[in-house]
C-alpha cells in the first residue's frame, strides 16, 4: 500500500447506475450514523429503503437479496462501516464532535453518471469553497467530494477535521457572543452618563466615537480568535467598520497628541470639525442598519423569515425607552455628579499618602461606576420580567386561562362542561350538534370518567364517586383533586372556544372540520420516557427505610384512607400500614377478613332463599333503599386479586394461593406509594390512563359506525379477566340499568339537556321509576347476584381455566339464552308465593322484563368487549409508549421492577430499549409484551418468589409474557456522548410515530387529558386539512386544486415542507402540574417557580417574540425532522450538558416555529431536597456555559439572528444565568464599595451633598422578583401560593441564585461542565452538618462568611447597618439556609450532628495511601503486577492497567463516595484536585498520532517490511524501555484506538493475551493522513499562571487593607504613629502562634526520627502555658484583643495567599514538566496531600468552627420550634408523627 496514496475505495465505472446508487446509499448510511442514529438489525432492509429514497426508479421487486451483486455491496458496507468507525473514535476521543461531522456531511454531493441528474440525491446541496461574505460571517469546514476523502487530512482546501468553534469558553467568547447586549447597554450608560454632566456638544460627540472605535475594534478581533481556524475572511462589512474605526481612531489620537491645549479642553470634536464625529457615527450607523436589512433580505429569500413581528419589536424598543429613563433618572444620576476629588487631601500629593485611608475614595468612586453600569444591565433584566408578567398576565386573560379558580365556580362550571363534551365526538360538526344522539349521550357520559379515575388514583372517596354518578360533584377532599379537576375545565374551555369560538359563528365552524376528525386519520404518537437508574416502583425495603411509607401516608392522609376503603374496604388505616412490615401474610389475612364481612351479606341473602320481606331480621327487605352498594366500588386498576374459592372460608387456602394474595396486596400498597413518589412508574401510570381514553373514544367510533345505541354508563364492565367478585360487584353497580327496563326506555327516548342525570342509578331511582319498579330492579339485581354465585360455586373448578371462569359462566349460553338469566327465571319461578309477597301479583311481568333487560345487556357486553378489543388493536398502532432503559442489561437490581411493571395489565402496552455494552457483539433489545390483547392469564403474582419471608417478584420467568427483539449495533458502548441523549436515540429504532412526546422517567399524565390528544395533534399544522372519503369528480377536482395552489408555495413553505412535512410548527410545548408541591416547602417553590416558568413565562416567549425553546417535557415533537437531524436530542460529550435546549435552537436556526399550548397539560415532578435542588441548578449553570460551546449558538448569534431576535433570544434564555452571575459579584462590589467609602472618611451624607442618589439607603427587598411571577399568576388561576411563601422564600433563593452564580463562574473558567443526577427524594430525611458543609462550603458558607465580614469592617469603622442590610441577609441566607429548609430537626440528631462536625474537621485523612503513592511515584518504570496488586488488591487485569490512573481514579472514587465526609482534610485536598484538573485536561496533552507515525506507522509501511508487520514483544520492549509506558500506559492500550480506526491489527486479539504480531491493514484508511501537533482546546500553561496570579493578588491585597485602614480610621492614628500605638502583646502572641506551629512541625518529625513522643508532650505543655499566659493578657484589654484578632486576620490571609500561590505554581509546574494529562493529575494529588497537612487546614478548621458553631446555634432555635417548622415544611399530620402526637 502506497503511503501517500489515502484510503482508495474500488473504483466503479461511470456508466455502471449500480455503483452510483452504492455510492449514495453509502453516504447516506454514514451521515445517518455520524448525525448519531443507531440502525437496526435489519441492515440490508434499511439500506434499501434509503437506496429507494435516493433512486426512485429502482423497483425493490427486481432485487433479490441474496444474489452476488449484494455480496459485493456487503463488502462496500463494511467499508463504510471502516471508516464510520474511525469517526466514532474520533469522537470517543472528543477530537471531533457530530455537530462537525454533520457540518461536513451536509456539503457532500455526489457527482451522478450523468451529468444531467445532479439533482437526484436528496438533502444535500452544491458545496461552496471560501469566498468573501458581504455582512455574514461563516464558518467554511472541509468539503467532501470524493469517498477517499472522507478520512481527516486530505480534504479540499483544509488540514482535516477541526473542532466546533468556541470549543474554548472564556470571557472573551461570551463578550463576543453578546457583544450585541454589551455595546447596546454601554452606548446606553454613556449616554445617560454624558447627559447628566456638564460636558459640550463636542466633547460628548468626541467621547461616543472613542467609544465605538473601541467597540468595532473589540469586535473584530473577538469575532477574529472566535472563528479562527475555520475562515480566513471576515465579511466585508466587518473590515469597512474596522478600516473606518482603525483610520478615525488614529486622526483622533493624532489630533490628541498635536494639541497643546489641557488635558480636559483636548476632548473636543476633531480638528475642530464637529461634523466629522457626526458623519463617522451615522455611517457606522448605516452600516449597521444596512448589516441587518441584507440579512433580513437573505432570511426571507432561504425562507427562514416571511413576517414582521411587530409587538416583539414594540417590547424591545419599550425595554429601551424604559432603561433609557430609569438610567437617566434614576441609576446615572448617583454617580454623575461625584468626582474623584471627595476626600479632604483635595487630591494633592502630600494628603493622598500610601497609608492614608483617604487614597481609597479613587478605588471607591471607581467601584461606583462599575457597580452602576452592573446595574443597569440587571434593571434591563427586571424590565424583561417586569413585562413579560404584565403581557402573561393579559395574554392568560385574553384566553380566559383560568376560567375555574375556585370550587364554585367548578360547580357553575359543570353543566356547561358537559354540554360541551361534543368537542370530543369523532364526526363531522353536523353530527356533533345532534345533541340527543346515542353517540352525543355517550360523549357526555365519558365525562365522568374523570371522576372514575380520580377514584383509581384515590384522590376522592367512595362517597364522592357515587354522588358524582348522581351528577352531583363535591369538592374533593385533598387539593389534588381540585387541581387536577380545574386544570382539565380550563384547557377543555380553551379547547372548545379555539375550535368552535366564543360563539358558533361561520367562521369558527370553519375549524371544526380540522379538528374533528375520525381517530383513524389520527396521527401515530410515540411517548419517549429515558431512564437511567431511578425507582421504577417502590419496593418493600425502599417503603421501610426512613419511614417512608409513614411519611407518604402524612402526606397523602386522605388519600390514604380512600386507597384503604377501596382496596381493603374500609379496614382501619393504621393496620393498613402495621400490616405491611408486620410479616408473614398479615395484609392477606386482613384483605381476607375484610372481603369476606361483605361476600356473607350475598351468601346471607343465599341462604335466606326464598325472601321474606316482612319477616323480621330479613335478608330481603321489602324497600329499595335498604339495598345498599356496599361491594361495588372495589376496583384495582393494575392487576384483579387471585381466585378466592367461594366457599371460602369455609376451605382452607393452600400456601401457594395465600403468598399470591400476600405479594398482590403488598403490590397494592407499594403501587400506591409509588404513585405519589417521582417514579418511572408513575409515569407509565399516567400515560395508559391517557390511552385509555384513547380506547374509549374509538370504541364510541366504532359503536356508532355499527349504529349501535346502547348507553355506557359503567366502563369497568366483566372482562375475561374479572373474578366472581368483579361480577358480582357489577351487578351491584348497575341495578337499574341491568334490570330496570323503564330506565333503558328513558335512555332510548330523547332526553332534554337537563336530565341527562336521570341516566344514572340514585337519580333514576328517586325520578324516574315508582317505588315498586325501583324495589324491582334492586330484588332482581340481588337474584342475579345469588344465582351467579350459587352457580360459580358449584362448578368454578370444572373450568379449564380458573382465571377466567368467572367471565366464561356470566356469558355462557344454553339454547341461544344466556345462563345466568335462565337460572334467575328457574330460581324466582320455585317460589311464587314468597316472589308475589316480595313484588306483588305481577311479579312474573317484572321479572321477565328484567331478565330480557339483562339478557340485553348481556349482548351489549358481549359487544362491547369486541368493539373494545377492537379499538385497543387500533390504538396499538396510534399510541406507543417506549421507555429507553440504558442500563437494564448491566443493572441487575432494575430487573425485578420494570419486569413486574411489563407483568401488570395496566403496563401491558409498554415498550422499553435496552442496551447491551460488548466490544464483541454490541446490541440493543427491544422488550414488549408477547400478546397485549388477550393474555388475559398473565398476571404479576403469579410470578412471587418467596424468601426469608419476603415476598418479591421472580424475573427469571420474563420469557412467559415478554420477548426481546436484538438489534444490532455499530459501537461497542452505547455512551458515546452524552447518557441521556444518547438513551433518546437509541429508541429511535423502536420508533413508529409520526409525532414524539418527549417526557421525562418523573412525570405524569392523566386520563381526561387523554381526551385532548387527537385536537392537540391537529396544532402542528396551522391549514385545513378535510378528510376526504368520495371519490367523486368534485373532489378530484378539489385534490387537483390543492396541488396547484402547491406549486405556487414560497421559499420558507418548501423549506418546511423538506423540513417537517405537512406540519408548520416543530415543536408543541405543553405546561406542566408540578405534583411534589406537597412534599416539602422546597417542593412548594421549586413547584411555584416552574408554575410561573410553564405559564407566564412561557407565553411571553412564545409570543410575541416566538423563541420558546424545547426544555425536555413534555413537549411533543415532529418525528420526520428528529429523525433526520440527529435525534431527540444532541449528545456531544461535554458540550451538550443541557441537551434539550439544542433541539430549540436547532428550530430557531431552521427558521421552524415553536408552539406553546395551556389546553393539555401533564403532571411533572421536581426536586423536594435542599440539596437535590442545588445540584439540579449546578447542572443548569453548567450547562448554560457549556451552550456557549455549540455551534447552534454561535450560529444563532452570528450568522442567523436579527438584533431584534438576538435580543429576545437571549433574554429569554441565557440571560437569566448571566444576570445572577453579575448580581451575584455586583453584591460583592456593592459591599466593597461602601466600606472602602466609609475606610476613606466619606459618608453616605457627605456624597448627598455632592448631589448623589448614593446618599439615599439601597435597600432592595430580597426574593420579590421570585415571587412576584408567582402572585402575578394567582390572580389568573388557582394556584397553592401562600402568602408566607413570599417571605420565607426569601433564603431559598437567594441560596440558589449564589449556587447558580458559583457554578456559571466556575464553568466559564475551566470549561467543563457534566450531568448531575439530583435523585428523587421525598425529601424527608434529615441531613447532617458534615453533609450541608460539603455540599455548600465552597459554594454559599464561605462567599457568605466574606459578607458578613465585609459588613462587620464597615460597622466596625463606623457606618449604618441600614446601608449593607441587603448584603447582610445575603450572607445569613448563604449560611443559614441549609438548616433552615432541614426536615424534621430534633434534639438528638443536633447533638449526633455537632458530635460528626467536630470529628469532621479535627480529622486526618485516611483515604491516601503515602506508601503506596511513594512506590508508584518513585518508580521510573511501570510496577509489575505483584507490586500493583500490593497497593490495589488482588483482582481485574493488573498488568494492562496505568497505576498512576487507577491511584487517582480510586482515590477520586472513594472521595466520592463518601470518604469526604470523614475527614476535612480530604474535602479540601478534593476540591482542590477536582477544580485543578478541570483547568488542565487531555485536550492539552500533545496529539499522539505523531508517536503513532514515528514509532508504529513508518516501520509498517517501509518498502522493505513487504508483510507490513512487527515483533508485538520487540516493540513492547522498547516501549517499555524508553519509558512510553508511564507516559503513554501500556502499549496494548495505546495502540487500541488505531485498531478500532481500522489502521493496524493486533493478532490475536487483545483479550487472549499478548498479541504477537503488529499487522498494517492495506485497507483501512492511511494513518499518514492523521493529525499532530496540540488540541485546538489547548491553554497557555503560562498565560494561564500570570492570569491566576493577578486575580488572587488582587483578591488578597483588598483583604489585607481591610483591617490596616480599618484600625487607621476607627483610632484615627496618625499614619507615621501607628507602630507606636501598636499593642506588642498583640504582637507576641501571634509570633508565638507561628513559632509553635514551626516547633510543632520540628518535634513531629524528631518523633518520627526518634521514636519518642516527649519533646511533642513537652511542647504542648509548655506552648500551652504560654499561650494561656498571652491570650489572659490580650482578653482584657479590648483595644489589645483587636490588634491580636487583625494580626491573625492578616496572618490567615497571608496563608491562604500562600496556599493558593503554591497549589497554582505546581499546577504550572506540572504543565510544563509532564505531557499527559494521567500523570499531571497523579503529580497534583501528591502535592495537594502534602499541601493539607499545612497551616491552612488549621485556617479551614477555625473557619468552619466558627459557622458551624453558629449553624448548631439556630439549630437548637428549630428544634424549640420543631412542631411548627415540621408543619410548615409538611403539613399538620407530619408534624403530628414526628412529634408523636
Amino acid at each position: 500500500m502506497d503511503a501517500g496514496a489515502g484510503w482508495i475505495p474500488r473504483r466503479f465505472e461511470h456508466s455502471d447506475c449500480f455503483a452510483y446508487a452504492t455510492y449514495t446509499v453509502l453516504f447516506l448510511i454514514v451521515q445517518q450514523f455520524a448525525e448519531n442514529m443507531r440502525q437496526s438489525g435489519h441492515f440490508k432492509k434499511r439500506t434499501w429503503q434509503y437506496l429507494c429514497s435516493a433512486m426512485p426508479d429502482f423497483e425493490p421487486r427486481e432485487v433479490d437479496f441474496q444474489s452476488a451483486e449484494w455480496d459485493g455491496f456487503r463488502s462496500r458496507c463494511q467499508d463504510a462501516q471502516s471508516l464510520l468507525k474511525y469517526l466514532l473514535t474520533l469522537v470517543d476521543k472528543d477530537t471531533v464532535n457530530y455537530a462537525d461531522i454533520d457540518d461536513t456531511y451536509r456539503r457532500v454531493r455526489v457527482q451522478a453518471p450523468n451529468p444531467e441528474e445532479t439533482d437526484r440525491v436528496p438533502m444535500y446541496v452544491e458545496p461552496t469553497g471560501h469566498k468573501w461574505n458581504l455582512v455574514i460571517p461563516e464558518r467554511c469546514l472541509p468539503n467532501v467530494r470524493e469517498y477517499a476523502e472522507l478520512v481527516p487530512g486530505k480534504v479540499i482546501g483544509g488540514s482535516g477535521f477541526s473542532k466546533t468553534f468556541a470549543e474554548n469558553i472564556n470571557n472573551g467568547i461570551m463578550l463576543r457572543l453578546f457583544f450585541f447586549v454589551f455595546h447596546s447597554h454601554f452606548l446606553l450608560f454613556m449616554g445617560c452618563l454624558l447627559l447628566n454632566v456638564d460636558i459640550s456638544f463636542s466633547a460628548a460627540l468626541w467621547v461616543l466615537s472613542a467609544m465605538e472605535v473601541t467597540c468595532t475594534i473589540l469586535k473584530f478581533l473577538t469575532t477574529t480568535s472566535l472563528l479562527a481556524l475555520h475562515h480566513p475572511l471576515p465579511p466585508l462589512l466587518d473590515l469597512i467598520e474596522l478600516a473606518m474605526a482603525i483610520g478615525f481612531g488614529g486622526a483622533m489620537v493624532v489630533d490628541f497628541a498635536l494639541d497643546d491645549s489641557p488635558l480636559d479642553a483636548r476632548i473636543d470634536s476633531l480638528f475642530g470639525q464637529d461634523m466629522i464625529n457626526v458623519l463617522f457615527l451615522f455611517v457606522l450607523l448605516c452600516l449597521t442598519m444596512f448589516r441587518e436589512a441584507v440579512r433580513l433580505a437573505w432570511k426571507h429569500r432561504e425562507g427562514y423569515w416571511n413576517k414582521i413581528h411587530w409587538a416583539r419589536m414594540f417590547i424591545i424598543l419599550l425595554i429601551a425607552f424604559l432603561d433609557f429613563l430609569l438610567g437617566y433618572y434614576l441609576l446615572v444620576p448617583a454617580v454623575a455628579s461625584l468626582s474623584f476629588r471627595l476626600c479632604d487631601c483635595n487630591n494633592t500629593a502630600r494628603g493622598c499618602d500610601i497609608l492614608d485611608p483617604e487614597l481609597l475614595c479613587y478605588l471607591a468612586v471607581g467601584m461606583f461606576y462599575f457597580v452602576t453600569f452592573l446595574s443597569s444591565l440587571m434593571v434591563t433584566a427586571i424590565l424583561w420580567v417586569m413585562i413579560s408578567l404584565v403581557w402573561g398576565f393579559f395574554n392568560g386573560v385574553r384566553k380566559a386561562v383560568g376560567t375555574v379558580m375556585r370550587w364554585s365556580d367548578v360547580q357553575d362550571a359543570m353543566p356547561r362542561h358537559y354540554k360541551q363534551m361534543m368537542l370530543y365526538c369523532p364526526f363531522s360538526q353536523s353530527m356533533t350538534f345532534q345533541e340527543n344522539s346515542p353517540l352525543f349521550k355517550n360523549m357526555r357520559l365519558l365525562a365522568l370518567q374523570h371522576w372514575q379515575h380520580m377514584w383509581h388514583r384515590d384522590l376522592i372517596n367512595k362517597a364522592t364517586l357515587q354522588e358524582a354518578w348522581n351528577w352531583r360533584f363535591f369538592k374533593p377532599n385533598n387539593e389534588e383533586g381540585l387541581v387536577l379537576t380545574m386544570g382539565h375545565i380550563n384547557g377543555h374551555s380553551g379547547l372548545f372556544n379555539w375550535v368552535y369560538g366564543s360563539e358558533h359563528t361561520e367562521e369558527s365552524r370553519k375549524r371544526v372540520s380540522h379538528a374533528m376528525q375520525s381517530i383513524f386519520s389520527m396521527r401515530s404518537l410515540s411517548y419517549f420516557i429515558p431512564v437511567y437508574a431511578e425507582t421504577v416502583s417502590y419496593q418493600k425495603d425502599d417503603l421501610k427505610k426512613d419511614g417512608t411509607l409513614q411519611h407518604l401516608i402524612a402526606l397523602y392522609k386522605e388519600e390514604w384512607a380512600n386507597f384503604c376503603e377501596r382496596v381493603f374496604m374500609g379496614a382501619n388505616t393504621a393496620n393498613v400500614s402495621e400490616a405491611m412490615f408486620k410479616g408473614g401474610r398479615a395484609l392477606a389475612q386482613m384483605f381476607l377478613k375484610q372481603r369476606q364481612s361483605r361476600m356473607e351479606k350475598v351468601w346471607a341473602r343465599l341462604k335466606a332463599w326464598p325472601p321474606a320481606p316482612n319477616a323480621k331480621g330479613t335478608k330481603w327487605p321489602g324497600k329499595a333503599a335498604e339495598y345498599p352498594i356496599d361491594i361495588g366500588l372495589c376496583y384495582c386498576p393494575l392487576d384483579p386479586p387471585p381466585v378466592i374459592p367461594p366457599d371460602y372460608p369455609g376451605v382452607d387456602l393452600n400456601d401457594a394461593l395465600l403468598n399470591q394474595l400476600e405479594f398482590w396486596c403488598q403490590a397494592q400498597v407499594r403501587w400506591w406509594a409509588t404513585l405519589r413518589g417521582q417514579t418511572l412508574g408513575r409515569t407509565l401510570f399516567g400515560l395508559m390512563e391517557m390511552r385509555e381514553a384513547l380506547v374509549d373514544t374509538v370504541f364510541h367510533e366504532l359503536k356508532s359506525c355499527r349504529d349501535e345505541s346502547f348507553l355506557d354508563l359503567d366502563y369497568d364492565a366483566p372482562t375475561p379477566r374479572a373474578r366472581y367478585d368483579d361480577v358480582l360487584a357489577w351487578l351491584q353497580r348497575n341495578r337499574y340499568q341491568l334490570f330496570c327496563p323503564q330506565a333503558q326506555l328513558r335512555a332510548d327516548n330523547d332526553l332534554p339537556d337537563d336530565d341527562i342525570a336521570m341516566l344514572c342509578d340514585e337519580v333514576c331511582l328517586k325520578r324516574v321509576v315508582s317505588k315498586q319498579e325501583a324495589l324491582a330492579a334492586v330484588f332482581c339485581a340481588e337474584l342475579a347476584s345469588v344465582c351467579f354465585l350459587e352457580y360459580y360455586s358449584k362448578n368454578w373448578q370444572n373450568y379449564p381455566n380458573v382465571v377466567t371462569a368467572a367471565y366464561a359462566m356470566l356469558t355462557e349460553q344454553k339454547g341461544g339464552r344466556f345462563l345466568i338469566p335462565h337460572l334467575m327465571h328457574t330460581k324466582a319461578a320455585s317460589d311464587s308465593i314468597a316472589m308475589e309477597e316480595m313484588l306483588g301479583y305481577d311479579w312474573k311481568h317484572i321479572i321477565n322484563g328484567a331478565v330480557s333487560c339483562f339478557e340485553e345487556r348481556l349482548s351489549s357486553m358481549l359487544l362491547t368487549a369486541n368493539l373494545r378489543l377492537m379499538a385497543d388493536q387500533i390504538v396499538h398502532d396510534k399510541f406507543q409508549v417506549l421507555v429507553g432503559a440504558q442500563v437494564y442489561e448491566n443493572q441487575k437490581a432494575t430487573y425485578p421492577e420494570i419486569n413486574e411493571a411489563l407483568s401488570m395489565w395496566k403496563m401491558r402496552s409498554c415498550q422499553f430499549m435496552t442496551a447491551k455494552d460488548d466490544k464483541q457483539r454490541p446490541v440493543s433489545f427491544w422488550l414488549h409484551r408477547r400478546d397485549p390483547f388477550e393474555s388475559w392469564d398473565i398476571h404479576a403474582y403469579q410470578f412471587v418468589a418467596v424468601k426469608d419471608g419476603n415476598f418479591t417478584f421472580n424475573s427469571g420467568k420474563l420469557e412467559n409474557y415478554a420477548k426481546k427483539i436484538e438489534l444490532r449495533r455499530m459501537w461497542y458502548r452505547l455512551k458515546i456522548g452524552e447518557g441521556k441523549a444518547e438513551n433518546q436515540n437509541n429508541m429511535i429504532n423502536a420508533l413508529f410515530g409520526e409525532i414524539v412526546n418527549i417526557l421525562d422517567m418523573n412525570q405524569d399524565a392523566y386520563y381526561s387529558e387523554g381526551l385532548k390528544v387527537p385536537l392537540i395533534l391537529t396544532l402542528f399544522s396551522k391549514r385545513v386539512n378535510l378528510v376526504i372519503n368520495a371519490t367523486s369528480k368534485s373532489t378530484k377536482n378539489l385534490i387537483a386544486a390543492r396541488d396547484k395552489k402547491g406549486e405556487k408555495r414560497n421559499a420558507r413553505d418548501q423549506r418546511l415542507e423538506h423540513i417537517l412535512g405537512d406540519d408548520d410548527a416543530g415543536i408543541l410545548g405543553f405546561r406542566e402540574h408540578v405534583f411534589t408541591y406537597r412534599h416539602s416547602v422546597v417542593g412548594r417553590y421549586m413547584a411555584l417557580a416552574e408554575q410561573a416558568f410553564g405559564t407566564l413565562v412561557q407565553r411571553f416567549l412564545s409570543s410575541p417574540h416566538h423563541i420558546r425553546m424545547h426544555y425536555g417535557h413534555p413537549d411533543m415533537t415532529n418525528a420526520h425532522m428528529m429523525r433526520r437531524t440527529a435525534g431527540v436530542s444532541r449528545g456531544s460529550l461535554r458540550v451538550n450538558v443541557n441537551e434539550d435546549i439544542f433541539l430549540g435552537y436547532e428550530m430557531v436556526l431552521q427558521g421552524v416555529d415553536i408552539i406553546f399550548t395551556e389546553w393539555l397539560f401533564y403532571g411533572k415532578g421536581r426536586d423536594v431536597e435542599f440539596n437535590a435542588a442545588s445540584v439540579f441548578l449546578k447542572k443548569l449553570a453548567q450547562g448554560c456555559v457549556m451552550q456557549l460551546a455549540s455551534r447552534q449558538v454561535c450560529d444563532l448569534y452570528l450568522t442567523e439572528l436579527t438584533c431584534a431576535q438576538k435580543f429576545a433570544l437571549f433574554y429569554g434564555t441565557i440571560n437569566h444565568f448571566i444576570i445572577i452571575w453579575i448580581s451575584d459579584h455586583s453584591v460583592v462590589a456593592f459591599t466593597s464599595m461602601w466600606v472602602l467609602f466609609q475606610l476613606a472618611d466619606i459618608t453616605p451624607p457627605d456624597l448627598g451633598m455632592h448631589g448623589s442618589l448614593a446618599g439615599i439607603p439601597w435597600i432592595i427587598p430580597l426574593g420579590i422578583l421570585n415571587a412576584l411571577p408567582m402572585l402575578v399568576e394567582r390572580r389568573i388561576e388557582y394556584t397553592y401560593l401562600s402568602w408566607s411563601d413570599i417571605i420565607l422564600s426569601i433564603p431559598f433563593f437567594s441560596h440558589q441564585n449564589r449556587i447558580t452564580s458559583h457554578l456559571f463562574s466556575l464553568a466559564l473558567q475551566t470549561q467543563t461542565g457534566a450531568y448531575m443526577a439530583s435523585g428523587r427524594g421525598l425529601g424527608n430525611t434529615a441531613t447532617s452538618l458534615v453533609e450541608i458543609f460539603n455540599y455548600h462550603a465552597i459554594t454559599n458558607f464561605i462567599p457568605g462568611g466574606k459578607l458578613i465580614l465585609l459588613v462587620i469592617f464597615y460597622c466596625f469603622s463606623g457606618g449604618d447597618v441600614l446601608y449593607l442590610l441587603w448584603p447582610l441577609i445575603a450572607g445569613i441566607c448563604y449560611i443559614c439556609a441549609p438548616v433552615m429548609y432541614n426536615p424534621k430537626p430534633s434534639y438528638k440528631e443536633v447533638m449526633e450532628s455537632v458530635s460528626q462536625l467536630f470529628v469532621w474537621v479535627f480529622a486526618k485523612d485516611e483515604t491516601f495511601d503515602d506508601t503506596g503513592y511513594r512506590m508508584i511515584a518513585e518508580s521510573k518504570v511501570p510496577l509489575d503486577v505483584a507490586t500493583k496488586e500490593k497497593i490495589f488488591g488482588a483482582g481485574g487485569d493488573m498488568g494492562s492497567i496505568n497505576e498512576r490512573q487507577k491511584f487517582a481514579q480510586d482515590w477520586e472514587k472513594a472521595l466520592k463516595g463518601g470518604a469526604m465526609k470523614k475527614s476535612l482534610q480530604s474535602f479540601w485536598a478534593f476540591h482542590w484536585f477536582e477544580y485543578l484538573n478541570n483547568l488542565d485536561g487531555d485536550y492539552n496533552d500533545p496529539m499522539s498520532d505523531s508517536l503513532f507515525l514515528e514509532l508504529f506507522w513508518k516501520p509498517l509501511t517501509n518498502p522493505a517490511n513487504e508483510d507490513m508487520q512487527l515483533d508485538f514483544a520487540e516493540e513492547k520492549e522498547r516501549w517499555d524501555r524508553d519509558g512510553y509506558s508511564v507516559t503513554y500506559g501500556t502499549l496494548s492500550s495505546f495502540l487500541s484506538d488505531y485498531c478500532r480506526m481500522g489502521m493496524i491489527k493486533l493478532d490475536p486479539e487483545p483479550e487472549n493475551g499478548d498479541p504477537v504480531l503488529i499487522l498494517g491493514n492495506p485497507e483501512g484508511p492511511d494513518a499518514s493522513m492523521l493529525q499532530s501537533g496540540w488540541h485546538i482546546r489547548r491553554t497557555s500553561p503560562d498565560s494561564e499562571l500570570i492570569k491566576l496570579q493577578i486575580k488572587i493578588a488582587i483578591k488578597y491585597i483588598f483583604w489585607l487593607m481591610m483591617p490596616i485602614y480599618t484600625f487607621l480610621r476607627r483610632r484615627q492614628y496618625d499614619p507615621y504613629d501607628y507602630l507606636h500605638d501598636m499593642s506588642w502583646w498583640a504582637v507576641a502572641t501571634v509570633l508565638y502562634t507561628v513559632l509553635y506551629k514551626v516547633l510543632k512541625y520540628v518535634s513531629q518529625w524528631m518523633a518520627d526520627v526518634h521514636r519518642s513522643v516527649l519533646p511533642d508532650m513537652a511542647l504542648k505543655c509548655l506552648g500551652l502555658i504560654i499561650f494561656i499566659i498571652l491570650i489572659f493578657r490580650c482578653i482584657f484589654n479590648s483595644d489589645t484583643f483587636l490588634q491580636a484578632f487583625a494580626l491573625f486576620f492578616i496572618l490567615g490571609i497571608l496563608i491562604a495567599w500562600g496556599t493558593e500561590v503554591a497549589a497554582y505554581g505546581y499546577h504550572w509546574h506540572m504543565r510544563r514538566k509532564l505531557p499527559r494529562m494521567i500523570n499531571r493529575s497523579f503529580g497534583r494529588l501528591g502535592f495537594l496531600m502534602r499541601l493539607s497537612r499545612s497551616p491552612i487546614r488549621q485556617l479551614y478548621q477555625l473557619m468552619f468552627i466558627i459557622i458551624g458553631l453558629g449553624l448548631v446555634a439556630f439549630q437548637f432555635v428549630l428544634v424549640i420550634l420543631q412542631y411548627l417548622h415540621t408543619m410548615w415544611m409538611f403539613n399538620r399530620h407530619v408534624a403530628q408523627l414526628t412529634n408523636g402526637f
